[in-house]
This record gives structure tokens, sequence and C-alpha cells, in this order.
């Protein structure tokens, strides 16, 4: 779980990597100036646009206040949590025009400095049995030195990322390529699968074993509605494990010290 320090670092870089004035205030909160790019995806207006690309008119585009902790002198700002409204059109916007992203780590400093390239994938396992269960992962693996490390967006997130590399900063080469690196992440996630317990795949066919008993005794021919019920069941309680990509992206970090 995100703190809200990590929170309010990762909504102001994606304002900044978008192109929007962040503005900072007193008592705990910042102002957003939207692009008009942005107000059109996030601000659910789109009357307002469209009466406006009609008219051909130049739009306002809309100015947000985020609170961390609320208080009377910004009680219509929007409590930034990983609940609000605003944090999920964020999120939702993430997903789209995030599958795939290059950044950069900015450095402040006046020598040479090389960045070193992690490919970073973002990762759901989903286990279906009688119940939907999943797991996050955030995997990263340094392209330079193969070193693979897990819970790497936790890490992204607090540091000043941007798509342009800073002045002094160059990067290393690649010792091995993003393909063998993406299924070298893959296959330990499949470790990890493979080595866990998974009761919960037992109690899913214990429960298909249950239905199809009572399914036996129900019919009084194994006929092809019969058959067919069967599939049903079957297909609704069969274990099944999925490795689903969420995104992913090249991120060019300074070495950890």
């Amino acid at each position: 779980m995100l703190t809200i320090h990590e929170l309010e670092t990762l909504v102001k870089n994606f304002f900044h990597e978008n192109n929007c004035q962040v503005v900072e205030q007193e008592d705990n909160a910042f102002q957003v100036h939207l692009t008009e790019t942005m107000d059109r995806k996030l601000m659910n207006r789109p009357f307002y646009w469209h009466y406006l690309d009609t008219m051909n008119m130049q739009g306002t585009p809309a100015k947000i206040t985020f609170v961390t902790t609320q208080n009377q002198k910004h009680k219509n700002g929007h409590l930034l949590h990983v609940s609000s409204p605003y944090f999920q059109r964020i999120r939702k916007q993430l997903n789209i025009d995030g599958k795939y992203t290059c950044l950069y780590e900015q450095t402040n400093t006046q020598k040479n400095e090389p960045l070193y390239p992690w490919l970073i994938i973002n990762v759901k396992i989903i286990y279906k049995g009688v119940l939907l269960k999943e797991e996050l992962f955030s995997l990263g693996i340094n392209l330079f030195n193969t070193t693979i490390k897990n819970e790497m967006m936790e890490n992204i997130v607090t540091k000043n990322m941007n798509k342009k590399i800073s002045d002094y900063s160059y990067t290393l080469t690649p010792t091995i390529q993003i393909q063998s690196a993406y299924y070298r992440m893959i296959n330990v996630l499949k470790h990890y699968i493979q080595n866990k317990e998974h009761a919960w795949a037992k109690e899913a066919i214990e429960q298909f074993n249950h239905e199809k008993r009572l399914m036996d005794e129900y019919f009084q021919e194994k006929n092809e509605h019969y058959y067919k019920v069967l599939q049903e069941t079957k297909m609704r309680y069969q274990p099944t494990v999925k490795i689903h990509v969420i995104n992913g992206g090249l991120f060019y970090l300074r070495e950890s010290k």
C-alpha cells in the first residue's frame, strides 16, 4: 500500500509528465493547472469541449486543488487517497497511456553520471477457483548486470523522473536483450507460483466433484443437456492461474547507494 507521501509524489509526477503546472500551497495542499488535453481526459465534461469545438472557441482548462489532510482552509479541496475519484481516473489514464514508457531519473550534479537501464513490469497474477484472487507484483531487471528486484514501483515513485535525460547523465548499454530480460522475470513469477501452496485449487476440485455427484443423482440419464451442464460446471471450478502484464517500461536509474 502506498503511503500518502508516495501517493502525492506519484500524482505530482503524473501531472508534471503531462505538462500540467503544479503549484504548492499551504496546509498540505497543492493545485494543478490542467492542460486542455488532460482536462478532456480527466474532468468528464465532454459537452463543454464539444460545444467549444463546434463554435471554434478556446476553452479554459480546469484547476484542481488536492489536499492530503482535510482542513478548513481548503475545505473544497479533493482529499487524496487511493480510493478517491480523481486518483482512480489518474490510475485509469495511466493504464491507457502508460502501457509502455521510457523515463530517466533526474540528476542535479555537474559531473557525468551513469544511468542504469531497468526493464520494469507491473504484473497481476490471477488465481481462479471457487473464488477469484489476485496478487500484484512490480518486478524490475537491471539490463546491465541482470539483477532482479521486486517492489520496483515503490522505489520509482519517490524519484524525480522525466522523459528527457539530464544534461550530465548518460546511459549504460544493456548487456542482455529486452525480450530475454522479460522472460527471465516471467520465469521468476512461474517459479514463485510453482512453489506456492495451492489449497484453493484443491478446494475448487473438491467443489466440482461435489457438484458432479449432485448432478449424477439429479439427472436420470446422461444426455446432451447433462454434458453441457457438466462442462459449464467444470469451467466454473477449473483451477487456473494467469499472469497478466499490466504495463511496463524502460527506466534509467542512478546506481543505488
